[in-house]
C-alpha cells in the first residue's frame, strides 16, 4: 500500500481541471456543507473488545494424577495431548480430547521411562505418534494409534540413542511428518529422521540448559536457554547458531522465546527487568534495539508465549492465574494491550491448541488447554460478533491443515515448500467479504489496516486512495520542461518505464523517444522538485549531470512516478537474452537481409516523402537487445538516425499493391520500407511481428492480462474506403488499415502519417445493417461525432464489422460481465441436476449414443463448409443441402436432389467421424438419396416425425452460404467472473484453458465445456450462464454439456481447428451399397510381424553430436539453467537447446525430457516453455518431446561420455552425497545399441548378471561385471563410475559377479539373478489391439515397463521363450488372438531356438509376472503399478493349453454360474455358450426363438434363468 498522501495544497484558482486530489477528496462534508469532525490518532482495531472464559466442568478433563516439570510440559495436537504422569515412575497421560469429563480411577498412562518425564512431545501432522524423554539419555517414539485400557500400548517403536545426558527438550516440526528436534544436558541439539531412525544434524554452543525452542516455517530453530542467550539455527547449514544475542532482558533468570508469524523476521521475548516482568517485540535483523518493549506487571512467575498468526494476537500464559493478550501490528508502536483473563483456578502448565479445532460460529479465536494437578481445564477467547452466521474471514484466515508440506528427503536435501493450509469456512456460509456493509459484510482493506496498527483518519484516507489511485505506474502523460532558443517552457510528453531503461517520447503512439536514461548505467535518481510552490514536479537526474524536469498532474501520480522509478532501478531486470544471433553479414558475400537468428538485421529501403519529391533511401536496420529497431546509414556507422521501438507498433504487414513492400504502423506515424525480394519482405514482416506479439504479451501479462488477445498480422485488414464527416461534408477517399483494437485511416496508400484513427473500446456504437445490400457504415466516435463509410462492396464492409466486433470482445475479454447478463447467482443452491431441468433442448450424449435421443445436422456452404444442429424434424429439409441423422447404432445421411458434391462429402465426413470416433466402428451408416426409395428409410422417417409431402428448394444457393457470417460466441467463467472471450469467426480450440468452463453459443446451438481442473463452483456457474444465454434465444435452441478430453464431433464443428477434425473421407460411399463395410478379420502372418521394424529418427543432418547443448530444469512453472552434463532425475522434467553448424546455417533442436515420475504440470511447462523458447527462434527450432527411456539416438549422442544418467527422486545435484547406497543399472540396446544408466530399487533382487552395474555407498564406489554383461556395457560402467568417483573424491574399485557384495549391502541377502540369456538378438515386443473392430497385432518400438498397456494383450520376445502378458483390462478377443498369434510366432520365428521339440509359449498376467520376465524391461518397478495394486503372487501358465480352453466352444450351466467362469467367457453373453439341449431346459424356448425377442426381453429372460 502507498503511503498517505501529504496535505493538500490551496486551490490554485488558475486551473480549471478537476485535479486527482480533487476527485480523492481529503475532507469528508455532511449534509448541509459542513465538515464532520475526523477521529485523530484513534487506533481501529477488530480485537479490542476479546474476552477470555473457562469452559464448563464436563468439558474439562478431571480426576487425573499429573505431573508438569515445566510450564511447557503438557502438548497437544487437534486430537489428543499428553502430559506427565505422577506416578513415582516416568510415565505419561494420553488423552484423547473428544472425550472429556471425569477420567477413569484407572487410567491407562504410558508406563514410559524408569524415571521422571522431563519432555514430551505429540506429532501435528501424525496424532498418534509421541516422542519422551527423561533423565535417561534415550528417547522413545510411541505409535498410540492402538493404545487403549484393555490393550494398552507398553514398548516404544524405536529408541533414539546419541545424547549423553538427560533429555531436556522435544520438539516434532509442526509441518512435516517424522522430523524431530531433541535437546540435553550434555549441551547439544540434535536433529532425527524418524523414518531411518537416525540422527541428520547437530546444534552446537549452548552453555545452559534449555528453557525453549521453536521451529520456524522455513527450517530454522529459535532457541532459549539458561544462559540467557538467544540462538538463532539453520541446522541444515551449521551446527552452530548463525546469530546469539544475548541481554535481551536484564534479569539473569532466563527468558522464553517465540516467532511471530510464518515469515520469521520478528520474534517475542518475555523476561524480567529486574523486579518487572516485561514483553518485547524484535527485529532479527535489528537486534540492537527492540521494536517494542512494555511492563506486563510486577509478579514473579514465569509466561509462556503464544501467538496466532492469522489473527496477530500473542498471548502470555503465567505459571498461575492470568492470562495477559496483547494485538501485535506493523506499525509503531507495533504492541497493543488487549486485556487479561483470569483462571478460576491455578495452572502450572497450558498449551494453545490447533486453530483448525477453535469454533467458527462462536468466532472462538483461541483455545488453551491449562494443567494443574488433578484437572486440564480448558480456557476459550472469543471476539463478539453480531452477525455470527456468517463466516467471520478476518478473524480465521487459512490455517495449517496438520498435513506434512514436505518429504524428510527434500528437506534434508535443503528444500523448503510453503506450509499447507485449509479454510475454515462451513460449507454453504457465506463470508464477511462476500456481502454488503447492510448485512453485515466487512473490507479486507480496512481490516488489513487494522491489522497495520492504522488509525481511523488513515484508514479512511487509504480507501478513498485504493478507490481513486492505482499503486504503480508504468506509463502515462507528463510535462516536460524544454529549453530552446527562443522560448522555455513546459511541452507534453509521455514517460514509460521499462525494464531496462526510462523512455520519454513526444506522445503516446510515438515510437521514436526524445530522451533515454538507462537503469543500469545513466539513471541516478528520481526526487520531488524543490523549487514548485504546487509541489507537481519531479527530477530525474543521470550519472552526467543530465536533469530532466517533469510535473505530473497530481501529487500522489508524483509520487508513484518517483516510487516505480526508483522501484525500477533497484530491480533493473535483465532484457530479453539473444538467443543463436549469427554475426551480421558481410554485404558482398551475403544477401541484404540474414534471418538466422531471433532478430532480423539488413539493407532496406524507406520511403522519404519530400515537399517536391518523394525518394527511397538504403539504410541498415537492426533489432537490438533491447527490442528496438535501430535504423543507421550503413552497417559500419556508429550513430543512430532513430529509433522504433517494437512494442509501440500497432501492426506490421505487407502491402498488397506492392508485395515488395511493407508497413510498419503506429499511432503518430508509419514507416514504409522496401525489400529486394517478395520472400525477404515476407520474413521481414514474420519476424518483426512475432518479436511486437511477444513484448505485449509480456506486458500483458506483467499488467495481470494475460490472457488479453493480441492481433497478429494475420488480424490486418487493409482497403480503400469513402469517409464522410457529420451530414453536410463532403466524402473522401482514404486508406484505412484495421488492425488489433486499432482503425487507421491515411490520405493515400503512402501516407506516412495517419489523417484519423479509432480505438475500437473507445467507439460508442458501429452501425450496420446487415440485410441491407449497400456496403455502408458508420461509426459513432468517443467524442459524439458520425463517421459514414463506404466500402467498394459487402464483403469489405463486413470485414471492418467483424474487426469492430473482434476488437470489443478483445477489450472485454478481462471484465467481469456476470451483472450485465443479470445472472441469477440463487441459482447456484440447486443441484446439477436440477439446473440442466430449467435447460431448454437438453441433449443426453449417452441418450444419444443408444439411440434414445435422435440429432438432426445440417451440413452447408461450398468453400467453407459448416455443421449446424437443427431440430429433428422433416420440416427442416430441403432439395440443396445434406443432413446427417444420429439415431445411436444407425446414422442415416439425407442427400437433397441438388446438393452438391462437396455437401455431400461434408455430410458422409461428419457420419464417419461420428461413427469411427465416437462409436468405435460399431454404428452403421445408411445413405439415403431424396428421390430414391430406400428399403432401410423407415426408422429415418419416423425419428423426424414422419414424411412430409414434398421437400421445399434450398433458400440461398452453395456461394450465398459461404458469405453467410456465422457468429460464435464464447463465454469463460473462471474464479466465479463471466467473460466474454471471443465473438467472431470460428475460435481457435487453444482458448479452452483446463482450469475454467466455457459456453459456446452459435445460432440456437449451445455446449458447456467443463475443464478438467476447474472449480466445482465455476462448473455450476457456467450452466447457470447456460440458462441465461437461453432467455435471449427465441425458437429452437439446443444445450449439451462436454467434459475435455471427451469432445464430441459436433462439440469441435464450433472451433476452426480442434485436433483430429481433419476430414477422413471426401468421397461418397456407393449407393448400392447403403451401408458402410465392415472389417474383415484377416490371419495374423507371422513374416509380417518379424519383418516389422521399429522407426528410424532424424539426426537433423547432424553427424556426430559435436554442437552445443544448454540444459534446463522445470520447477514451479519457470525453467532454471543447470549444467548439461547427462543426468536427469525421473521425478522433473528438463529443457534442452542443442546448436549445431549445417553449411552456412545454423540449425537449432529443442529436446523436452518428460521423467516417468514428473508431475503432469511440470511436463506441460516443459512443453509450453519448449514453444516459448521455439518463439524466441522464431520458429527455426525443431521440437522433440522425449519420453524417460525412450530417447533417440541423436538426443542421446549430444550427451557427454558418461552419456544419460536417471536418478530416482527429485532433482539434487548432491544426491549421492546422501550417505546411502545407490544401484545405477547400465544396459546397452535398440537399434543403435544406445548406452544408458539408470538408478534402480535398492533390493536384494536388484542385480543382474546379463548387465553390468554402479553400486555407490558412502565410501567406496563400485564398478560390478556381470558374468554375461556385454563388452560395451562394461566399459561404459566403468567410465560413469570413474565419474562418480571423480565428484565425491570416493575411491573406485572393480567386481565381479564371483566376488562377494555381502559387506556392500549389510543385512541383506542378495539374490542374483543368474540366468543367461540364450540369444544376443534383442527383446522384441507386440501390442494385440481390437480397436478398429479386427484384431491387429503391432510392434512396440521400445520395450518398456510403461508401455505396457493394462487394457491390451502384449506379446513379449526375448530370443528364447516367447510370452503373452494379460492386462487386467483386455478384451477376451484379444486373449484368444494373442495366444494363438504367440503360439504360431513361437513354430516358425526363425530365430528362436527349440528345446525339446518346441518353443516355450509361457502365460502371465499383470502385476503377477516371474522374474524372467521384468529382467527383461529396463528399470522395472512396483513403484509404476497402479495407486492401491500390489504385486501378487506369481503366475505362469502354459501358453498352449490356455489356448485350448479359449477354443472351447461350449460349457455347461454348472460352469457359467460358477463364482469364477472360464477364461473364454464373455461374462456379458454367457446364453450363447449353452448346449441346444441346456438352452431349452433353462430358457424354455429355442435359440432361434430367442434371438428373435427385443434386446430388453432378452435380458429380462435372462436374469429369469440366472444368466445375467
Amino acid at each position: 500500500s502507498q503511503p498517505p498522501p501529504p496535505p493538500q495544497p490551496p486551490h490554485n484558482h488558475h486551473h480549471h481541471h478537476t485535479t486527482f486530489m480533487d476527485r480523492l477528496g481529503s475532507v469528508k462534508k455532511k449534509k448541509g456543507g459542513k465538515r464532520s469532525r475526523v477521529s485523530s490518532g484513534v487506533r481501529e482495531s477488530s480485537f479490542r473488545h476479546t474476552f477470555g472464559g473457562t469452559r464448563p466442568e464436563k468439558l474439562s478433563f478431571y480426576n487425573l494424577k499429573l505431573a508438569t516439570p515445566n510450564p511447557r510440559s503438557i502438548r497437544a495436537n487437534a486430537n489428543f495431548c499428553v502430559v506427565p504422569w505422577s506416578n513415582g515412575v516416568g510415565g505419561f497421560a494420553y488423552i484423547d480430547l473428544e472425550k472429556p469429563g471425569k477420567q477413569k480411577d484407572n487410567f491407562p498412562f504410558i508406563a514410559a521411562h524408569k524415571t521422571t518425564v522431563l519432555s514430551l512431545d505429540i506429532s501435528n501432522t501424525e496424532s498418534a505418534v509421541v516422542a519422551s524423554g527423561a533423565r535417561e539419555s534415550v528417547i522413545k517414539i510411541w505409535d498410540l494409534s492402538s493404545h487403549c485400557e484393555a490393550s494398552p500400548v507398553t514398548a516404544p517403536v524405536k529408541e533414539l540413542t546419541g545424547h549423553t545426558s538427560r533429555v531436556t527438550g522435544l520438539n516434532f516440526n509442526p509441518f512435516i511428518s517424522n522430523l524431530l528436534l531433541s535437546f540435553s544436558g550434555d549441551k547439544t541439539g540434535k536433529v532425527w529422521d524418524l523414518e531411518a531412525g537416525k540422527e541428520k544434524l547437530q546444534m552446537t554452543g549452548f552453555q545452559g540448559d534449555l528453557i525453549c525452542a521453536e521451529w520456524g516455517t522455513d527450517g530454522s530453530v529459535l532457541t532459549s536457554s539458561k544462559d540467557c542467550v538467544m540462538r538463532h539455527f539453520d541446522p541444515r547449514a551449521s551446527p552452530t547458531a548463525a546469530a546469539e544475542h544475548s541481554a535481551l532482558h536484564k534479569s539473569k533468570k532466563g527468558f522464553e522465546v517465540a516467532w511471530l508469524g510464518s515469515e520469521c523476521e520478528r520474534i517475542v521475548s518475555v523476561g524480567w527487568d529486574m523486579a518487572k516482568r516485561e514483553v518485547a517485540l524484535w527485529d532479527l535483523k535489528k537486534m540492537d534495539q527492540p521494536l517494542s518493549r512494555q511492563v506486563v506487571d510486577n509478579s514473579s512467575s514465569s509466561l509462556t508465549p503464544f501467538y496466532d498468526d492469522g489473527t496477530g494476537l500473542l498471548f502470555l500464559v503465567e505459571k498461575g492465574t492470568l492470562t495477559h493478550y496483547y494485538e501485535v501490528t506493523r506499525a509503531v508502536p507495533f504492541l497493543h494491550k488487549l486485556s487479561k483473563y483470569s483462571s478460576p483456578t491455578t495452572h502450572s502448565a497450558s498449551v494453545m491448541l490447533p486453530k483448525r479445532v477453535n469454533n467458527v460460529n462462536k468466532c472462538e479465536v483461541a483455545r488453551f488447554l491449562m494443567v494443574d494437578d488433578s484437572r486440564i481445564e480448558v480456557a476459550s477467547f472469543s471476539v463478539p460478533r453480531k452477525h455470527n452466521t456468517l463466516f467471520q474471514e478476518d478473524l480465521f484466515p487459512p490455517v495449517p491443515s496438520g498435513e506434512s508440506s514436505q518429504s524428510l528427503l527434500s528437506w534434508f536435501d535443503g528444500e523448503t515448500k510453503p506450509v499447507l493450509t485449509i479454510s475454515l469456512k462451513p460449507s454453504g456460509v457465506k463470508s464477511v467479504y462476500e456481502v454488503s456493509a447492510a448485512d453485515g459484510g466487512r473490507s479486507k482493506l480496512v481490516d488489513s489496516q487494522r491489522r497495520e496498527g492504522k488509525t481511523k483518519e488513515e484508514i479512511d484516507t487509504a480507501i478513498r486512495v485504493q478507490e481513486a489511485a492505482p499503486t504503480t505506474i508504468s506509463k502515462g502523460p507528463v510535462e516536460l520542461y524544454s529549453k530552446g532558443w527562443f522560448w522555455n517552457g513546459w511541452v507534453p510528453s509521455y514517460l514509460q518505464i521499462k525494464p531496462e531503461a526510462l523512455y520519454c517520447f513526444p506522445g503516446p503512439d510515438s515510437a521514436s523517444p526524445t530522451h533515454v536514461l538507462s537503469f543500469s548505467s545513466e539513471f541516478k535518481e528520481a526526487i520531488v522538485s524543490a523549487s514548485d510552490s504546487l509541489n507537481l514536479q519531479f527530477v530525474v537526474n543521470d550519472l552526467k549531470s543530465l536533469s530532466l524536469l517533469f510535473k505530473a498532474s497530481s501529487q500522489i501520480e508524483r509520487d508513484l512516478w518517483i516510487s516505480s522509478l526508483i522501484a525500477a532501478h533497484k530491480s533493473n531486470t535483465s532484457p530479453t537474452p539473444v538467443i543463436s544471433v549469427s554475426p551480421i553479414p558481410d554485404e558482398e558475400s551475403l544477401p541484404a537481409t540474414e534471418f538466422t537468428g531471433a532478430r532480423p538485421f539488413g539493407y532496406l529501403e524507406i520511403f522519404q516523402p519530400g515537399y517536391i519529391y518523394s525518394s527511397w533511401k538504403r539504410n541498415y536496420l537492426r533489432v537490438n537487445d533491447r527490442d528496438i529497431l535501430d535504423v543507421t546509414a550503413s552497417e559500419t556507422a556508429s550513430s543512430i538516425l532513430y529509433e522504433i521501438h517494437l512494442d509501440k507498433i500497432l501492426a506490421c504487414f505487407v502491402n498488397d499493391y506492392d508485395l515488395r513492400t511493407f508497413t510498419i504502423a503506429t499511432g503518430a506515424r508509419s514507416w514504409l520500407l522496401k525489400s529486394n525480394t517478395k520472400s525477404s519482405t515476407k520474413e521481414w514482416v514474420s519476424r518483426l511481428e512475432a518479436l511486437r506479439v511477444h513484448l505485449q504479451s509480456l506486458q500483458n501479462e506483467a499488467g495481470g492480462e494475460s490472457s488479453k488477445q493480441i492481433a497478429s498480422v494475420a488480424d490486418v485488414t487493409q482497403h480503400y474506403l469513402t469517409v464522410k464527416v457529420g451530414i453536410f461534408s463532403w466524402p473522401k477517399k482514404k486508406w484505412a488499415v484495421s488492425s488489433g483494437d486499432t482503425l487507421l485511416l491515411y490520405y493515400s496508400q503512402s501516407s506516412l502519417t495517419p489523417d484519423l484513427s479509432f480505438n475500437a473500446a473507445t467507439l460508442k456504437k458501429f452501425i450496420i445493417d446487415p440485410t441491407s445490400s449497400s456496403p455502408t457504415f458508420s461509426i459513432h466516435s468517443h467524442d459524439g461525432t458520425y463517421y459514414h463509410f463506404t466500402a467498394a462492396n459487402i464483403a469489405e464492409r463486413d470485414a471492418y464489422h467483424l474487426w469492430y466486433t473482434q476488437a470489443t470482445v478483445v477489450n472485454q475479454s478481462n471484465v467481469d460481465i456476470s451483472e450485465k447478463l443479470g445472472i441469477d447467482l440463487s441459482l447456484l443452491s440447486l443441484s446439477t441436476r436440477k439446473l440442466e431441468g430449467k435447460l431448454r433442448g437438453v441433449l443426453d450424449l449417452i441418450d444419444v449414443k443408444n439411440g434414445k435421443q435422435p440429432v438432426l445436422v445440417r451440413t452447408r456452404g461450398r468453400r467453407k463448409l459448416k455443421s449446424f444442429i437443427i431440430p429433428p424434424s422433416a420440416s427442416q429439409l430441403n432439395d440443396g443441402n445434406c443432413f446427417v441423422l444420429d439415431c445411436g447404432k444407425t446414422i442415416y445421411q439425407w442427400n437433397g436432389s441438388s446438393a452438391i458434391k462437396h455437401n455431400r462429402a461434408k455430410a458422409l465426413d461428419v457420419a464417419s467421424k461420428i461413427r469411427m470416433k465416437e462409436r468405435g466402428g460399431t454404428s452403421t451408416i445408411v445413405q439415403i438419396e431424396q428421390n430414391t426409395p430406400h428399403p432401410k428409410e423407415g426408422p429415418f422417417w419416423e425419428a423426424l416425425g414422419g414424411r412430409p409431402s414434398s421437400i421445399p428448394p434450398r433458400s440461398l444457393l452453395p456461394k450465398e452460404e459461404d458469405k453467410e457470417q456465422f457468429v460464435v460466441s464464447l463465454y469463460r467463467i473462471l474464479d466465479e467472473a463471466v467473460n466474454l472471450v471471443h465473438e467472431g469467426k470460428s475460435p481457435t480450440h487453444r482458448m479452452l484453458q483446463s482450469e475454467s468452463c466455457y459456453v459456446c453459443v452459435r445460432g440456437g446451438e449451445m455446449w458447456t465445456w467443463i475443464g478438467r481442473d476447474s472449480d466445482q463452483d465455476d462448473r455450476k456457474l457456467s450452466f447457470v450462464v447456460a440458462i441465461k444465454l437461453q432467455e435471449a434465444i427465441v425458437g429452437w435452441t439446443s444445450w449439451a454439456r462436454v467434459n475435455e478430453g471427451g469432445e464430441t464431433i459436433l462439440f469441435k464443428e464450433n472451433f476452426s481447428d480442434f485436433p483430429g477434425d481433419l476430414m477422413i473421407s471426401v468421397t461418397r460411399a456407393p449407393i448400392s451399397a447403403n451401408t458402410t463395410p465392415k472389417k474383415e478379420q484377416k490371419p495374423i502372418s507371422i513374416p509380417s510381424l518379424l519383418g516389422m521394424t521399429v522407426p528410424t529418427y532424424s539426426n537433423f543432418g547432424d553427424k556426430d553430436g559435436g554442437g552445443g547443448l544448454q540444459a534446463w530444469r522445470i520447477e514451479n512453472y519457470k525453467k532454471y539453467p543447470i549444467e548439461a552434463n547427462g543426468h536427469l532425475w525421473e521425478g522433473d522434467s528438463f529443457l534442452f537447446l542443442y546448436q549445431h553448424r549445417l553449411g552456412y546455417q545454423s540449425l537449432s533442436v529443442l529436446y523436452f525430457w518428460q521423467g516417468r515420475k514428473s508431475s503432469i504440470n511440470e511436463k506441460g511447462t516443459a512443453a509450453y516453455l519448449t514453444k516459448e523458447l521455439d518463439d524466441l527462434l522464431h520458429g527455426q527450432g525443431k521440437q522433440v518431446r522425449v519420453v524417460q527411456l525412450q530417447e533417440r539416438p541423436h538426443f542421446l549422442s549430444t550427451l557427454p561420455p558418461t552419456g544419460l544418467v536417471i536418478h530416482k527422486g527429485n532433482y539434487n545435484a548432491e544426491s549421492l552425497k546422501d550417505g546411502k547406497t545407490h544401484i545405477f543399472e547400465v544396459r546397452e540396446e535398440g537399434a543403435k545399441a544406445s548406452l544408458r544408466t539408470l538408478e534402480v530399487e535398492l533390493s536384494s533382487t536388484s542385480l543382474n548378471a546379463n548387465h553390468s552395474f554402479i553400486i555407490v555407498t558412502s565410501s567406496t564406489v563400485y564398478s560390478w561385471k556381470g558374468e554375461w554383461s556385454r563388452e560395451r556395457e562394461v566399459s561404459h560402467a566403468l567410465l560413469v563410475a570413474q565419474s562418480f568417483s571423480d565428484s565425491l573424491e570416493l575411491p573406485l574399485e572393480e567386481l565381479s559377479q564371483r566376488d562377494s557384495v555381502s559387506h556392500i549391502f549389510p543385512g541383506l541377502l542378495v539374490d542374483i539373478y543368474a540366468k543367461k540369456r540364450s540369444s544376443p538378438v534383442d527383446v522384441r515386443m507386440f501390442e494385440v489391439n481390437n480397436a478398429s473392430g479386427v484384431v491387429e497385432v503391432v510392434r512396440i518400438p521400445d520395450v518398456r515397463q510403461t508401455l505396457l498397456n493394462p487394457r491390451k494383450v502384449m506379446i513379449v520376445d526375448d530370443g528364447a521363450r516367447v510370452w503373452v502378458w494379460f492386462g487386467p483390462g483386455s478384451k477376451i478377443i484379444e486373449q484368444k488372438w494373442g495366444l494363438m498369434t504367440a503360439v504360431n510366432y513361437a513354430e516358425f520365428a526363425p530365430h528362436l531356438k527349440k528345446t525339446g521339440g518346441e518353443v516355450q509359449v509361457t502365460l502371465t498376467y499383470a502385476y503377477k509376472e516371474p522374474r524372467e520376465f521384468t529382467v527383461l524391461f529396463f528399470g522395472f518397478t512396483e513403484a509404476l503399478f497402479p495407486r492401491g495394486v500390489s504385486a501378487g503372487d506369481v503366475i505362469e501358465e502354459d501358453g498352449r493349453e490356455a489356448l485350448a480352453s479359449y477354443n472351447k466352444k461350449s460349457f455347461t450351466f454348472a460352469e457359467l454360474t460358477a463364482a469364477t467362469l472360464p477364461k473364454a467367457v464373455d461374462p456379458l453373453n454367457k446364453e450363447i455358450y449353452l448346449s441346444d439341449s441346456e438352452f431349452t431346459s433353462h430358457f424354455k424356448m429355442s435359440k432361434e426363438e430367442y434371438e428373435r425377442l427385443p434386446k430388453w426381453k432378452r435380458e429380462a429372460v435372462k436374469k429369469s434363468a440366472g444368466l445375467y
